[in-house]
């Protein structure tokens, strides 16, 4: 079969779609460390610190034509494929005239209302709070200090995203024009044959007001977008320090624990079969985590072994969410390749632990 390179579409009603997509993000930072001796042998250390994250994300698209729901002037759109592979295009109409391209629902999306555009405003803020304290008291003796202290850390995220259809005033299925105000120079389409294209401003169109109106969506796929998680963690800590020479061989490095106590929990929306509900989970653990030691075996040759480390590696604040849904995909239905599921689901888990790995590495280095 033999593909065209130039041709003519008949009877097109194409659709103007303008995107405006921004982000206004506000970040807050601020920190307090205060290192004092306390006698000869002590010192204590004090740590605090907080920051937070405000973000607000705007994705407004809108649409215009030449009428509602396939009505209004239609084109004939010529093609023909050039030198380089791309396509150029001629149009009988005039995209540029604002008497011609007017603000509605091109293709009838919306039904008898309309749908002129679509709004969607994903929110999201982040703190996290944290206190350390410490002490290390010198030794003097085989191991050089030991030192004690405690990590308190909370974390909360939520997130939300507000959906609205853009519909015109009062439901309206007549295409209204652009106000001259918001009109901008038109954009030039020349390279691709199409000449230019009516430019205007849809953010003022709708921060103006008596021209579009939102509907909100709540369908399923809205409702589990929404979620809160919050994570404490309490981490405990004693380590001896050795900075020190034993029998002629030098020896540095620290023999400790750790205990980690993590309370997690998370709020979400979840689809059930008898319509979206608000569910809440979590879970509470305790991970003991052992430091390591570094014996040396003479001034020029190290032998540096990490005993049972034991790392931990926590999940992101979004895998812990309690939202979850389930979809399906009609289309997946006749295609009969097995790894094309008819089921798909996506979502958290305010349960998940953290990836823990234990290790042993030893080293010989001259």
């Amino acid at each position: 079969m033999a593909w065209s390179r130039a041709g003519t579409f008949a009877n097109v009603r194409g659709v103007v779609r303008n995107d405006i997509r921004s982000r206004n993000s506000t970040v807050k930072a601020i920190g307090w460390n205060t290192e004092f001796a306390a006698g000869e042998d002590w010192s204590i250390t004090t740590d605090l610190s907080y920051s937070a994250v405000e973000r607000n994300d705007l994705d407004l698209e809108t649409y215009s034509g030449t009428g509602f729901g396939n009505t209004g002037a239609a084109n004939t759109l010529g093609y023909q494929q050039g030198g380089g592979g791309g396509f150029i295009f001629s149009s009988v109409l005039d995209y540029s005239d604002p008497s011609l391209i007017l603000l509605t629902d091109p293709q009838g999306w919306g039904g008898a209302t309309g749908q002129a555009g679509f709004l969607k405003e994903p929110q999201t803020n982040d703190e996290l709070t944290s206190l350390r304290l410490s002490a290390e008291r010198e030794l003097h003796a085989v191991f050089s200090s030991i030192e004690f202290g405690v990590n308190i850390s909370n974390r909360e995220k939520e997130k939300d995203s507000i959906e609205n259809f853009v519909d015109l005033v009062g439901g309206n299925t007549t295409p209204v024009p652009v106000p001259a105000q918001f009109l901008q120079s038109p954009t030039s389409l020349a390279f691709l044959g199409l000449g230019e294209m009516i430019s205007y401003d849809p953010r003022a169109l709708l921060n103006a007001g008596g021209i579009y109106t939102l509907r909100p969506l709540v369908n399923s796929d809205v409702v589990v977008k929404a979620w809160n998680v919050e994570e404490e963690v309490t981490t405990l800590y004693t380590q001896l320090n050795i900075d020190n020479v034993m029998f002629s061989v030098p020896v540095s490095g620290n023999l400790g624990l750790q205990l980690v106590h993590t309370d997690q929990s998370s709020t979400g929306g979840v689809m059930t079969n008898t319509g979206p509900q608000i569910v809440s989970d979590g879970d509470t653990y305790d991970e003991i985590l052992p430091a390591s030691i570094s014996p040396g075996i003479s001034p020029t040759m190290i032998a540096c072994a990490s005993a049972i480390a034991r790392t931990l590696a926590r999940p992101r604040m979004d895998d812990l969410r309690a939202s979850f849904a389930v979809n399906y995909n009609f289309g997946n239905i006749l295609v009969t390749d097995p790894s094309q599921s008819y089921w798909s689901g996506n979502g958290g888990n305010p349960r998940l632990r953290p990836w823990v790995a234990n290790s042993f590495d030893l080293s010989y280095e001259h």
